[in-house]
């Protein structure tokens, strides 16, 4: 049994009063400096920050993770430690907490998943998210409360759950918000992860370019959107797979789907 993971999930239960944490205070929340670290998790935020989410080796490092039988990253702040994704938790209609740990069940962090990638992450040490994300008004703190509220899905969770395990993952296209799914289907075509496993539930559209689906049964539950995009942007892309689903199912749009 891990000692490591029962602090952890100890931390959960609490997580505003264990890290300090202000929602309405934006100053008492951490942002992930990514400068001073070499893994995925630092490159995606270096990306977003700069507003590149056409750069190459961002492009390649998560087709790479992404193609795999198992979701592993490099731990976020201890970079020579793999870590992989062991259980995944739907908590609102577009959210998602993932569980992450080490084969020694040493490092254990989760993602947090919203309109982005990475969008927050919690280690034992604090609640992380990415530099421009810190800004004032209703929607950063709304977020970071429903990040917080973590403490509400833990609650049956054992230190068993959470431990090394061979676990695969698959892409998840069941959400219920049409501008999501249309995000996630842009980044499955710009990753090109038409040969990744794809988790066979109900979606808006199922799209020509997906040929490898699986029954959702004991996986983790991924999206592959990295990086939001603005409203303005997201148009430029909608139509488009608008026509392919319409195509692909005889002018039928998302019927029988």
């Amino acid at each position: 049994m891990s000692r490591e993971i029962e602090k952890f999930l100890e931390i959960l239960k609490d997580p505003q009063k264990h890290f300090g944490i202000n929602v309405h205070d934006l100053s008492t929340c951490k942002a992930y400096e990514y400068e001073k670290y070499d893994c995925e998790i630092a490159l995606l935020h270096k990306c977003h920050f700069e507003n590149d989410p056409d750069n190459e080796k961002l492009l390649s490092t998560f087709k790479d993770v992404f193609s795999k039988d198992y979701l592993e990253l490099r731990h976020p702040f201890h970079n020579d430690v793999v870590t992989r994704a062991v259980l995944s938790i739907e908590a609102y209609p577009t959210q998602s907490f993932v569980f992450f740990i080490d084969e020694n069940n040493q490092y254990p962090w989760i993602l947090y998943h919203m309109e982005s990638f990475v969008l927050f992450f919690i280690t034992p040490k604090n609640i992380f998210t990415r530099k421009n994300f810190l800004r004032g008004g209703w929607y950063p703190i709304s977020l970071f409360n429903n990040a917080l509220n973590i403490n509400k899905f833990i609650a049956q969770l054992k230190t068993k759950d959470l431990e090394f395990k061979d676990k695969k993952f698959g892409i998840n296209f069941n959400i219920d918000r049409p501008c999501h799914t249309f995000c996630d289907f842009n980044w499955f075509n710009k990753l090109h992860l038409q040969n990744c496993k794809v988790i066979n539930s109900p979606m808006f559209f199922k799209t020509n370019t997906m040929t490898n689906f699986i029954d959702d049964d004991d996986i983790v539950k991924i999206r592959p959107g990295l990086i939001d995009y603005d409203f303005h942007t997201k148009n430029n892309f909608i139509q488009e797979y608008i026509d392919e689903a319409l195509e692909a199912h005889g002018g039928g749009g998302g019927r029988g789907i």
